[in-house]
């Protein structure tokens, strides 16, 4: 992937990691809960910060992180986030509260996690993590 930065409508997506990783599984769950994750991201993201989306390797994981500098989550809320229709409280973004739990159905599917938190400094930072025998090649 490089370091690179892709300009969407008013935002920029910067991208971090390994050059390249192929995953055995399911092509379209997983194209679905990035395009999820960087969603979320973009819609709470303010002007002029770019949402970061950081691809990354340990002894047991492929990570893909995605993070935003928006408002983050109440920690009160933080635990159901990606329940099907759990949207947290105050949010005027459009949404019907599935994006997440789309992006947790893929990770289980794939023997995987999805990890919610806020971002240190503030913001959120939702990470797709993926069992490194996943990783084809």
């Amino acid at each position: 992937m490089g370091d690179a930065a892709l300009l969407w409508p008013q935002q920029v997506i910067q991208l971090q990691g390994p050059v390249q990783q192929s995953i055995q599984g399911w092509s379209d769950l997983l194209e679905r809960a990035i395009d999820n994750l960087l969603r979320n991201a973009l819609r709470f993201n303010p002007a002029g910060q770019p949402v970061e989306l950081t691809v990354s390797l340990s002894a047991d994981w492929l990570s893909i992180s995605v993070a935003d500098r928006g408002p983050g989550a109440s920690s009160e809320h933080l635990a159901r986030l990606g329940e099907p229709f759990f949207r947290a409280p105050g949010q005027e973004a459009p949404g019907h509260g599935l994006g997440l739990a789309i992006a947790r159905r893929a990770a289980q599917r794939h023997d995987g996690l999805l990890l919610l938190d806020n971002r240190q400094g503030g913001g959120f930072i939702a990470t797709l993590q993926i069992p490194r025998q996943r990783i084809a090649g």
